[in-house]
């Protein structure tokens, strides 16, 4: 493992003043379009800064093959830390989906990592 240069510092510093802009935006903007177009933009970002990050490890083999971390597999961290605050929060799946339109399987698989949908995303960072 190596540790990250300036520049991918810098980069990864950029790209989290742009993501917390994206959310920003879509905190205040009044059409959906807008909306969704930054969401999309912030997933986007988040993988930029997974990209840099994972590079620090570059060098690193399992078995003859490099160690990084899928999309998928970032997928379902993220759909376990979105269940994880919404059983903290004491809401249930039903909960959910009645807020938000989605039937209680939608949003099961996207917890599961099976759905990469930045709108159910949202309902767990507001």
């Amino acid at each position: 493992m190596r540790y990250l240069t300036p520049q991918e510092r810098q980069r990864i510093e950029n790209e989290c003043d742009m993501l917390k802009g994206n959310i920003n935006r879509m905190c205040v903007t009044d059409d959906i379009k807008e909306f969704y177009k930054q969401a999309d933009f912030a997933v986007r970002r988040i993988f930029k800064i997974e990209n840099i990050t994972v590079s620090r490890f570059a060098d690193q083999t399992k078995e003859g093959v490099k160690v990084k971390k899928s999309e998928k597999k970032i997928l379902h961290d993220v759909g376990a830390l979105c269940r994880d605050y919404r059983i903290t929060n004491g809401q249930t799946m039903k909960d959910v989906s009645i807020q938000m339109g989605y039937s209680i399987s939608t949003i099961g698989y996207f917890e599961r990592g099976h759905n990469n949908s930045a709108k159910i995303m949202l309902w767990y960072v507001e």
